[in-house]
């Protein structure tokens, strides 16, 4: 059997002392050699660390890539070479001149999994050769722009395309469905690497109208037409809802309801059959739904009701406080199941809408979940602010809208999705039925007048026993203090990266070693929140646990209700301190808000931090200069461009 060496060069970040693969890299060519499929004709690839480390991977099939992260925790390793090269088969010598063909601007160890054959080798090197823009489905257009230097009508074709589509779906990433064209303009001369392709607006309008069955362009509103096909099938579907009423007729006025959600219950059941119900913590909303569904159950009790939110979490927490309402056995919550059957004890389901809508199935069990949704009857969204898009208008197309009823639930001064859109805005903006709920009926209302501050621009905030203004620049060894002391129960702040001292990162990394020493690997005990939602493993995005056990192979979260194993380490994060956004659809007893006195964007919104402080129920420590609680105060939140926005609005009956 042949030996194929591949010497390490710099070894400095080795841990000589544990010989696993932790260290090892996936997007380099060393984890494609290591299981490159073309083992099977007789060459061992073995790695040289230095005179007395040598690792040679057990199996001699080719692994996927969830499976080789097990041996991942660090992401930094040193410089490689391959050495006698000679001996390599002619397959793999093809293999190794592409990697170095395409090193530069592709790195991505999930395109080598895919050279299983000399013929798949020869079709990607065609494609460097003619199509090299076709590499931007796996890359970044940037990638890929600064190393074509070729002028050819085609290749500007392809470069435009690429450079249009990219720079559409960065605007839609911000919140946009559409965007102008001074703005395109922008962001595409933006991207292109030298100056000589920078674009014109002549330039992009011609290319727009060529590729109009990818692009919508209408003279002044640009967008991936995709988007602008899906607003206005949302638009269409609502008016149809709208139009329909199952007239449900309260006779009685409920005692334990105020005002304002008596009105509520009664103009969501018998007015049209979609409507809103919005009001920000501590108002009501949850009370006032038990009540909508006591007296729907009344006059319909074999109907099928739905819960849903967009987070597992707020699945949860919609759940938990339901059940001091109504009692456990009228909800049925068996996220760990195919399917949830009704039967006489269980009207009420509950599930994220990705869950509902068949993710995380088999094709079969996905299209029979889907085709079940239009047995449904009352669907509840609670969290609507954070529904984007894309799924709301895959919701809508399941549903059957002359059964159905929807509501609506949420804070309309949260955030927007983090996706494209703005549904619940929208949505009222266009006339949709909405109840408002103003009154807070919580003990402690001093968080919920400072945050109405914030949104009405003052900053002369209320100082008590329940809210702590921190001005001074202090460090974040002040937020470990805080929650190693277990003052506050959750740490939050805008910004994710590194970019700010107070970012979530920094942070997590300073808890991280406070408890753990300087190691960056997670550890039993760990707080860590998920990234994504993963069916499959029963994890969803937003939930957060704490580590029980570690491995080599695999990381055993404790969620609360639930105890789950992950081997992709990219499915999760530190949770000690999270991102705003990653907060809502939750609450805590005490948090503490950390904000950069140096930000200097229009990042951070009066919306922002009031979505922020309204996590709280007991107490909030904020962090934050006078001088930038005036510039939240004063930064107006800008409204997205969308298609929704521009209809016409819808007339209730």
């Amino acid at each position: 059997m042949r030996i194929v060496t591949v010497t390490h060069i710099e070894n400095d970040s080795l841990n000589k002392k544990n010989p696993d693969f932790h260290f090892l890299d996936e997007n380099r060519i060393e984890y494609y050699l290591l299981n490159c499929p073309m083992l099977e004709n007789g060459a061992k690839i073995r790695l040289l660390i230095d005179d007395n480390i040598i690792l040679e991977p057990k199996p001699l099939e080719p692994m996927e890539p969830i499976e080789y992260k097990r041996y991942l925790n660090q992401r930094r390793f040193g410089n490689w070479e391959i050495t006698n090269k000679e001996e390599l088969s002619e397959d793999l010598q093809k293999t190794l001149y592409l990697y170095e063909e395409t090193k530069l601007i592709f790195q991505d160890i999930l395109l080598f999994k895919k050279l299983t054959s000399l013929k798949t080798a020869n079709f990607l090197l065609d494609k460097l050769d003619n199509d090299p823009f076709w590499y931007c489905n796996f890359v970044s257009f940037a990638r890929i722009d600064k190393y074509i230097d070729k002028h050819t009508f085609l290749l500007r074709k392809r470069e435009m395309f690429y450079c249009l589509r990219e720079s559409l779906m960065d605007i839609a990433n911000c919140g946009n469905t559409w965007t102008t064209i001074n703005k395109l303009l922008q962001t595409m001369n933006n991207k292109f690497a030298k100056p000589n392709k920078r674009t014109t607006k002549e330039e992009i309008k011609a290319y727009l109208n060529n590729y109009s069955n990818y692009f919508y362009f209408d003279g002044k509103h640009i967008a991936i037409k995709s988007y602008y096909d899906k607003e206005l099938s949302i638009y269409n579907k609502i008016k149809i809802l709208n139009q329909h009423s199952k007239n449900i007729y309260v006779d009685n006025i409920i005692d334990r309801l105020c005002d304002e959600q008596n009105d509520a219950v009664a103009k969501t059941l018998s007015g049209p059959d979609i409507s809103i119900l919005t009001g920000g913590p501590g108002t009501g909303k949850t009370t006032t739904i038990c009540e909508i569904l006591k007296l729907y159950m009344d006059r319909f009790p074999r109907n099928k009701i739905q819960l849903l939110a967009p987070t597992g979490r707020a699945v949860k927490r919609m759940c938990e406080a339901i059940y001091e309402e109504l009692g456990l056995n009228l909800i049925n919550t068996k996220e760990d199941e195919e399917f949830d059957e009704y039967d006489d004890e269980s009207y009420i389901d509950a599930k994220t809408i990705h869950k509902y809508l068949g993710y995380g199935s088999n094709p079969k069990n996905k299209k029979a979940q889907r085709e079940r949704i239009k047995e449904t009857s009352f669907i509840i969204i609670d969290e609507s602010s954070m529904i984007d898009v894309n799924l709301f208008y895959e919701l809508l197309s399941y549903i059957n809208e002359e059964k159905v009823k929807i509501l609506l639930v949420g804070d309309e001064n949260q955030l927007p999705s983090i996706g494209a859109g703005n549904i619940l805005r929208d949505l009222i903006d266009l006339g949709i039925q909405t109840s408002y709920l103003k009154i807070n009926h919580r003990s402690l209302q001093t968080i919920d007048k400072n945050a109405k501050k914030i949104l009405k621009g003052k900053t002369d905030l209320i100082i008590d026993d329940s809210f702590t203004l921190i001005t001074e620049d202090v460090s974040n060894t002040l937020a470990s203090d805080l929650f190693l002391s277990n003052s506050v129960d959750a740490i939050l702040s805008p910004y994710r990266k590194d970019l700010f001292k107070c970012s979530t990162s920094n942070i997590n990394n300073m808890i991280h070693q406070r408890l753990y020493g300087e190691t960056t690997r997670f550890e039993v005990g760990d707080i860590v929140i998920c990234n994504r939602t993963n069916y499959k493993i029963g994890i969803f995005n937003g939930e957060i646990g704490t580590i029980r056990a570690v491995s080599i192979a695999y990381i055993d979260i404790d969620l609360g209700d639930r105890t789950v194993r992950v081997e992709d380490t990219d499915d999760i994060d530190f949770a000690y301190a999270i991102t705003i956004h990653k907060s809502q659809g939750s609450e805590y007893p005490n948090i503490l808000i950390m904000i950069d006195d140096n930000d200097t964007s229009d990042f951070l919104t009066k919306n922002m931090l009031y979505t922020a402080l309204t996590r709280a129920k007991r107490h909030v420590y904020l962090k934050c200069s006078y001088k930038m609680l005036e510039k939240i105060a004063k930064t107006k939140t800008i409204r997205r461009k969308t298609f929704l926005s521009m209809c016409k609005k819808i007339n209730n009956k």
